[in-house]
Parts: C-alpha cells; structure tokens; sequence
C-alpha cells in the first residue's frame, strides 16, 4: 500500500511539473552595437535575445564591434572573441561599454 502511495504521489508530481508552462528565458530590449563596413559606420541590434546563450554578432569579416549599448533588463557579458571567449566586460542593463571595449560576442545572464 505505501509503494503505491509513492508511486502515485511521484506520478502526480511529475504530472503536474509536465503541465505547467515552460517559458525560455529571454532578455527585454535592444542590445546595440555599431561597426565598420568599409569606410562607413553601420549600427545593427539584437531584440529581445535569449538567456545563457552566445551570441555572436554579424560583423564583416575580422571587425569588431564598438560603441555597444545594453539597453535590455538584463546583465550582458561582452567578448571579444567570436565564441563568448577572450576578455571580456560586464554592462548592466542600460549600460554603454567604454568606447575602446571590441566585441565579437554576447551572453546575457539573469
């Protein structure tokens, strides 16, 4: 009788962490980010990226990104590798990063 118990409230628990509404976590807002094409200066965005998980920006060939501005409710770690890898540097959220930070990379973390 007490196995089944078990065995029952087990199912049910699992059950109910089954139903409930799995959301991926995703940042709020713009992260900003301008760069050199050529012998113009573009800017390009990421809306709403996702959580705990590299981004690597769209950028021309070796060219980094500068003048990056986290306008997002979450804290985005910045690198300068390609891979979320090499030195890095923390913005909060509405943060602008100082003007000879280079990025290739973003993570953003809650």
């Amino acid at each position: 009788m007490r196995l089944r118990a078990i065995i029952t409230a087990t199912a049910g628990a699992a059950a109910l962490l089954l139903s409930s509404p799995l959301t991926a976590g995703a940042a709020s807002g713009s992260f900003i980010y301008h760069f050199d094409r050529g012998l113009q200066t573009q800017s390009s965005m990421l809306e709403d990226p996702s959580d705990a998980r590299c981004h690597r920006l769209d950028l021309p060939g070796w060219e980094a990104a500068y003048r990056v501005e986290n306008r997002t409710d979450t804290t985005a770690i910045v690198f300068q590798g390609s891979h979320c890898d090499g030195p890095w540097f923390e913005l909060k959220p509405w943060q602008k990063a100082p003007a000879k930070v280079e990025v290739r990379s973003v993570v953003f973390l809650r």
